[in-house]
């Protein structure tokens, strides 16, 4: 008896935590330059895991991909 009156509540609370799971994944990594998840503690510096990420252009990591495949 309780199962079936609980079992459509949870239904609408799973399909509306899934869109709202889907939207927040998408303002915080979809977009580099905008996107939450990219700052570290966050600052606005692209310092993470103790690197510097840097912008890099197209043919940049063309010729970066072609001399890592070398070394393979």
């Amino acid at each position: 008896m309780i199962k079936k009156l609980i079992d459509p509540f949870l239904s609408i609370l799973e399909k509306y935590s899934g869109k709202v799971n889907s939207w927040a994944w998408t303002k915080r990594w979809k977009n580099r330059k905008e996107g939450t998840g990219y700052t570290s503690n966050g600052s606005s510096s692209n310092l993470e895991y103790g690197v510097q990420l840097k912008e890099t252009s197209s043919k940049e990591w063309i010729e970066g991909y072609k001399k890592w495949k070398k070394t393979k």
